[in-house]
């Protein structure tokens, strides 16, 4: 008994094949499309109107961790930016050129805030001064620039925190390491889940693209891109830190976030911005100086002086 007999029901197998195949078809494109849907889906869309320090949100969350003494206090921060060398165990360099989406997903994912939740003696209130850091482990090693955590004299009361860009708050536990005259710190926080750290990678050279995911002035979560300008180095202290000068743009509060190859590595720390101005001394003997700026020169610290930081884990 044939197949047809024993059904009654099979069709012409030309016009199914005809139709299967405009249906796998049709199929393989929805497949290829859901992928591009996820991802815009997952694109943020943020708030511009309030600073992410004022977000109510954050700042209970904020509160809750030193109520609980889960965050490293102000004093113990004092007392462990003493420590200059740590162990871990970093990843490995990725190799593989990214779009620029791609390198935007990794530099969020690997983002931190960073900074004190804080007792104001002056309005009575409590505060979130926090600018950037990043991921150099999944289980919580961070690093930021050390001017970013090293407390002003008149911050008694306060804890040291860690945003991600969801807004998850975490507690800072530790300081691993630090070297205020390369002004690179290395701490340990504590995460809900495994994070995503970003490579590090000392292959930076004059002209390569470079990217910063960072809150500059309170812009929250602000993407730039630029370039390699030159590998510089300024005496400063006992150190001469290796420095990379980058046209990415970053103001006050980017201070501590990453500048990112187009690889996703991590290849400098936000450390410091130079205006550079008229010489007003010069002017003064002439005219009245004029106070204009020509153009702004944006400092990164080489992730070269996080590795000077750590001694390789077992």
């Amino acid at each position: 008994m044939t197949a047809q007999n024993r059904c009654g029901l099979l069709p012409d197998m030309s016009f199914s094949s005809k139709r299967m195949k405009r249906l796998l078809l049709l199929l393989a494109a929805l497949c290829m499309a859901m992928p591009v849907l996820r991802a815009a889906d997952a694109v943020p869309v943020y708030n511009t109107e309030e600073e992410i320090s004022e977000d109510p949100a954050i700042l209970k969350q904020a509160g809750a961790l030193f109520s609980s003494g889960q965050a490293l206090s102000v004093a113990d921060v004092r007392e462990q930016l003493r420590r200059t060398h740590c162990q871990l165990k970093l990843p490995a360099a990725k190799s593989q050129v990214l779009g620029g989406r791609e390198v935007w997903a990794a530099a969020r994912s690997g983002f931190l805030r960073i900074g004190y939740y804080y007792f104001c003696a002056d309005c009575k209130k409590w505060h979130l001064d926090l600018s950037g850091g990043f991921l150099l482990t999944e289980d919580g090693a961070a690093a930021t620039a050390c001017h970013v955590i090293k407390p002003d004299q008149d911050l008694p009361k306060g804890c040291l925190v860690a945003v991600t860009d969801d807004g998850t708050v975490c507690p800072v536990k530790e300081v691993l390491a630090a070297s205020k005259d390369s002004d690179v710190c290395i701490l340990r926080v504590k995460l809900p889940a495994k994070g995503l750290p970003l490579p590090l990678s000392e292959d930076a050279q004059p002209g390569d693209l470079v990217y910063c995911f960072s809150d500059p002035m309170g812009e929250r979560s602000f993407f730039s891109t630029g370039i390699v300008n030159r590998r510089t180095t300024m005496k400063s202290g006992k150190a001469s830190p290796l420095l990379l000068d980058v046209s990415a743009e970053w103001a006050p509060g980017s201070s501590g976030a990453a500048v990112l190859d187009n690889k996703g590595n991590a290849v400098g720390v936000v450390s410091t911005i130079l205006a550079l101005q008229d010489d007003e001394e010069e002017h003064a003997k002439k005219e009245k100086p004029s106070g204009a700026t020509w153009m702004v020169v944006h400092e990164a610290v080489s992730v070269h002086e996080i590795r000077a930081l750590i001694q390789a884990a077992d």
